[in-house]
């Protein structure tokens, strides 16, 4: 029996029932289309709050502080405007880039979670000794990548109701507002996420009770998913850290 659009409440209510009745033939571009288009709406939900260009303005107020405070003495009158002048110039196109970034950022996320973890996936079935059907790896992510539709419905909201992009839903949060803390571990305690975990555990189930995998095998895969993608992410941040780049946490 094929699994649709239709089927997706069932998926969060009964996610065992869900992929044992999975046909791997099911179209994944239908709910596919329909996923990055919700999850594109919540970041515009979250530029046409405002928050995004309040974000924008406090870090550019934060600079032109630095910059008077830093340029006292140091240069004369005009050229501190020119400098100012050149900062507010800035902001404007880092709105726009941020606004940008906002609405796409979710979709892009997750459709290389979903295309790079199909193909992992496709390598591991066919080193089992089984036929790994690409299409239906894919249309199982998909359905599993529905949980950010979910994440979204509570983050946009305890953004806009306390005014600030800085919502955090990892254990990640725990070293909010500590400059101190390494920005790799910030970034390698993003992984620790309900969400997330909760879309591999989809994962894991789909891939099992499609008969791609063994449930040991997808288990182990699906950790395997999880742990690459939380040691990309913390790499990079390390990376740019230790070559003087800024990340902030």
């Amino acid at each position: 029996m094929s699994s649709g659009i239709r089927d997706i409440p069932s998926l969060y209510t009964a996610p065992v029932h869900f992929y044992q009745q999975f046909d791997l033939a099911t179209s994944y571009g239908g709910p596919l289309a329909l996923l990055v288009v919700l999850l594109a709406a919540a970041g515009y939900a979250v530029v046409f709050s405002g928050l995004i260009g309040r974000s924008v303005d406090i870090s550019t107020e934060k600079s032109l502080a630095l910059i008077e405070r830093t340029s006292v003495g140091e240069v004369k009158r005009d050229e501190l405007d020119d400098r100012l002048r050149t900062a507010r110039e800035a902001a404007v196109f880092w709105k726009v880039l941020a606004s940008g970034a906002s609405v796409l950022q979710g979709p892009i996320e997750t459709l290389g979670r979903i295309f790079l973890g199909a193909a992992v996936a496709f390598v591991a079935v066919a080193m089992s000794g089984r036929k790994p059907a690409y299409h239906g790896l894919v249309s199982i992510l998909t359905f599993a990548a529905y949980v950010e539709v979910l994440r979204q419905a509570v983050v946009v909201p305890l953004m806009i109701s306390l005014h600030s992009v800085e919502v955090e839903t990892s254990l990640a949060v725990l070293l909010r507002g500590r400059p101190e803390a390494s920005a790799w571990l910030y970034a390698g305690l993003q992984a620790v996420d309900p969400f997330s975990l909760w879309f591999y555990a989809l994962a894991a189930i789909g891939i099992s009770r499609s008969g791609q995998l063994s449930t040991r095998g997808a288990v182990f895969l699906s950790i395997l998913l999880w742990a690459g993608a939380a040691g990309l992410r913390t790499g990079t941040v390390w990376l740019v850290d230790s070559l003087g780049g800024e990340v902030t946490i």
